[in-house]
């Protein structure tokens, strides 16, 4: 097969057969070209011309090829595919003396692409390294995650409760909606775990891969790990006697330096984490409550990040998810951030110019990155530049604040970065061009060679220039031009209507359509000096520039803490703008079991109304008479808009930000539980129902009485006696277990339920979403009460959801059949209360409506309520 091969293409094999699972993408002059079976890949994925090569007489080998100025988006595409991509690139000059030497210089996977373009400015691009240790009876996973373009590096370890599908389906799935990686590379015997793989393979989004040198890297991870931070000992990160996590830091390690060329420079310390360090949030809550996207759409438009992200700069849109994924724990910690907030809410002026000032910045931490890995360019150094200037403005507007934590970020950034700044603006023009190549990167007065080339190279110009006006007076040819290209250098362009005044003199060299060119001996003696001054040029000044990269590179750690603090302040000062903006006060948090909200209102729900039309609601927890409280009402009334938004103010107050209520005290909790719809797991082999199992079985196994958790519509997944006793036996055993004690609230239209008040009168109370019932037409005034619902409406929903008249009305009519007979069954003591609503209708009637604003009458309504359940 290979006895007819070039000697280029026995070059290609060469290489080719060191990347087997990667396409290779092999330079040749201004283009890369893809052979053989990757350029069938390439050709059908880039959706581009598949050519053929002549290759002797035994035919010819596929190829296709993309113009190297424009391959970042042609491999951010083949990324997005799920395929590797290795550079492979000319690493010495031609010199007519053989073959130029080739190399693979980087290689660019779904976690380590750098393109600015293909990488979301707000989000992080991680890639996970996973030990699975089976050795002992209960698994436990070593978790490492590194994003290259921000030097990020964390890791930590999850424990596995049962070695199955759905154990690493809890263990895993809140670690995987907090990172969201892009990559996760394994071990051979962990590849070969089809439950793990199955679990992983199930996250959208994510590429999975075994990494051959996977096992030599965690084999001596202490080793590596020490070499690459250059330390020596890992005690400082905490990691010192965790064997899980540092066999999966180091095989990550590994692997970026096998992709990256052992450009990590960039990547300078580890954070080690615990679960428990945060607000546990599992991937149900995360999703429930749409954190990051919305359930139906998967949008983020909608989501609660798309409200409350106010942040002007990439760094703070990355640090704003990390505090959103992992809300703090630590009162003291939870109180710096709010005093920050209200400190900067109370100044105004300074906020709006620090705002001003975050606008311009640009991403410092992706800029050094590319900088590290040998993709920075001039663009990126004079970019770096401003935002330090920027920076160093923000520094002086925030060091007069008192906060304790705004003076911390003060400090992050260092007043001596001014030299830094000055630095660059006296190496880098202006506006310099993209292409490291090309010159014109230097600003004059920086080095005596390169001022004295640009002298000859612009004489050597002006002499063309000269050439060219005495040619035309010489031969007559007032058309004649000089131009030039890269196959024949210098040259005189002549049109065909005046080839007869042409001199003997002129050599010609190429026949064009319209016109031929020629040279002279003149032209190529004087070619000759210009390009070769040209040449010395562009390497100097490209000398120098990596040269100016390498100073900056020195300041490393201080321009990552920079960016820290200035995306601390972005974000902080974020809050104080969506505080200001949408009326959000400063929570107090207590170390006391209670959550008392007064008026507070969902954060996406409200932007979604008009004004003045979200209904407010009060909200008491505790851990002694309102621990669980049964809420119940109908379709579309409010219930789980009113237990979101309860779960949603209690995560913003742990993450440090002003709260939507108009007062609010918010007790610590350890997690936030959300159980709400679900979906079949297909990959794991889990129904609705047992999604819904899985889900309620790990809340009761991890709540304790620091917990929140919401419970909507527990037991519907199942026939109606089975999911009223699935539901009654879990409230039940939420406020009967001893020590569990966690504070709920039971979404439910099991009206059955209500029965446990009488039952837990000390731990249970009743509350329903107000409805007046128009005729059996229900009017939504999404008003909490306390009380207990008599009817769902689910007919009535039906018939405004727009099913056929033929459904609903054989729908009352089962329904009545069932309420006559059946209920009995289920429910043996009917109930004799009226309707709660009765009498709060008969006064709605008599208030004058026109006159007073839709919170007035709520309120009005709300105080008549009071005084009828007070009556009994």
């Amino acid at each position: 097969m290979r006895q007819f091969q070039t000697p280029m293409m026995r070059q290609y094999w060469e290489i080719k057969e060191q990347y087997q699972d990667c396409l290779l993408f092999f330079r040749l002059g201004d283009f890369y070209e893809l052979f053989l079976d990757d350029a069938i890949v390439g050709a059908k994925v880039l959706d581009i011309t598949l050519t053929r090569r002549p290759r002797g007489k035994d035919g010819h080998i596929p190829m296709a090829g993309v113009p190297y100025h424009a391959a970042d988006g042609y491999i951010a595409k083949l990324v997005a595919a799920g395929y590797k991509v290795a550079i492979c690139e000319q690493v010495s000059e031609p010199d007519n003396k053989g073959i130029v030497e080739r190399d693979v210089v980087r290689i660019v996977t779904p976690g380590t692409i750098l393109d600015e373009k293909s990488l979301d400015r707000k989000s992080h691009n991680y890639t996970w390294s996973i030990w699975l240790d089976e050795s002992e009876s209960q698994a436990c996973i070593g978790l490492a995650a590194a994003d290259v373009s921000t030097g990020d590096f964390q890791v930590m370890e999850l424990p596995v409760a049962e070695k199955s599908a759905e154990g690493f389906e809890i263990a895993l799935s809140a670690e995987l909606m907090r990172f969201g990686p892009a990559e996760c590379v394994l071990d051979h015997d962990t590849y070969g775990n089809s439950d793990l793989l199955r679990v992983l393979s199930s996250f959208p989004g994510l590429n999975v891969y075994p990494f051959d040198e996977w096992q030599s890297h965690a084999d001596d991870a202490d080793s590596v790990l020490k070499d690459h931070f250059k330390v020596k000992s890992l005690e400082a990160y905490g990691i010192d006697d965790k064997n899980h996590i540092k066999r999966a830091a180091a095989a990550l390690v590994g692997y970026l330096r096998h992709t990256q060329r052992d450009n990590l420079n960039h990547i300078r310390s580890l954070k080690s984490f615990k679960p428990h360090d945060w607000v546990g949030l599992n991937r149900s809550t995360i999703t429930s409550l749409e954190l990051f996207t919305t359930m139906r759409e998967g949008e983020r438009r909608g989501s609660l990040l798309s409200v409350i992200d106010e942040t002007t700069t990439p760094m703070g849109g990355r640090l704003l998810r990390s505090w959103l994924t992992r809300p703090l724990t630590d009162k003291g910690a939870i109180e710096d951030r709010l005093d920050a907030v209200e400190e900067l809410l109370a100044n105004p002026a300074v906020t709006g110019d620090v705002r001003n000032e975050l606008t311009p910045i640009y991403d410092i931490e992706r800029i050094l990155s590319r900088l590290s890995v040998g993709l920075g360019t001039a663009v990126d150094l004079v970019n770096l530049k401003h935002s330090i200037n920027h920076a160093l403005s923000i520094r002086s507007q925030i060091e007069q604040l008192k906060s304790p934590l705004i003076q911390n970020i003060s400090e992050l950034i260092v007043p001596e970065l001014v030299e830094l700044a000055e630095y660059l603006d006296t190496q880098i023009v202006a506006e310099p061009p993209v292409d490291l190549k090309s010159g014109n990167i230097v600003r004059k007065g920086v080095n005596a060679k390169v001022d004295e080339l640009r002298k000859q190279v612009g004489g050597g110009k002006e002499w063309l220039l000269g050439l060219e006006r005495s040619e035309r007076e010489k031969t007559g040819i007032n058309s004649l031009k000089i131009k030039y290209n890269q196959v024949f250098g210098y040259y005189l362009e002549v049109s065909k209507a005046n080839l007869h005044l042409v001199p003997d003199r002129y050599i010609r060299k190429q026949t064009m359509v319209g016109a031929e060119r020629f040279i002279t001996p003149e032209l190529k003696e004087y070619e000759q000096k210009i390009l070769t001054a040209e040449d010395e040029l562009n390497k100097l000044e490209y000398d120098l520039f990596v040269e100016t990269v390498a100073t900056v590179l020195t300041q490393t750690d201080v321009l990552q803490d920079t960016a820290k603090g200035l995306a601390s302040i972005d974000v902080l000062a974020g809050f104080a703008h969506l505080a200001e903006r949408q009326n959000y006060i400063k929570p107090t948090i207590t170390d006391k079991r209670e959550i008392k909200i007064k008026n507070g209102r969902h954060p996406v729900v409200e932007t979604l109304l008009a004004s003045d039309k979200f209904v407010p609601n009060d909200t008491l927890l505790n851990t002694t008479d309102h621990q669980l409280l049964v809420m119940t009402g109908p379709n579309m009334a409010g219930k789980s808009v009113f237990a979101r938004q309860v779960a949603l103010i209690t995560l913003l107050a742990h993450v440090g930000s002003f709260v939507p209520a108009d007062e609010a005290t918010i007790s610590i909790v350890d997690s936030i539980f959300v159980r709400s719809g679900a979906a079949d797991v297909i990959t794991a082999g889990l129904s609705t129902f047992m999604v819904e199992m899985v889900e309620t079985a790990h809340i009761l196994h991890h709540a304790t009485d620091r917990s929140l958790i919401i419970m909507d519509e527990i037991g519907r997944g199942t026939s109606t006696y089975d999911g009223i006793s699935i539901a009654w036996a879990i409230a039940e055993y939420l406020v009967t277990n001893r020590g569990l004690a966690a504070k709920t609230i039971f979404a439910t239209h099991y009206h059955e339920l209500q029965q446990l008040a009488q039952k837990y009168p000390k731990n249970i109370k009743n509350y329903q979403v107000l409805v007046d019932d128009n005729d059996g037409e229900p009017i939504f005034l999404h008003k909490v009460i306390e009380g207990g619902a008599d009817s769902s409406f689910g007919v009535a929903v039906a018939r405004l959801a727009g099913v056929p008249d033929g459904v609903t009305e054989k729908a009352e009519e089962v329904l009545t059949g069932l309420e006559q007979g059946e209920t009995k069954k289920i429910s043996p003591k009917k109930s004799t209360r009226k309707k709660a609503t009765d009498p709060i209708v008969k006064e709605i009637k008599k208030l004058d409506l026109e006159n007073l604003t839709p919170r007035e009458a709520l309120d009005h309504l709300y105080r008549l309520q009071q005084k009828i359940h007070a009556k009994g």
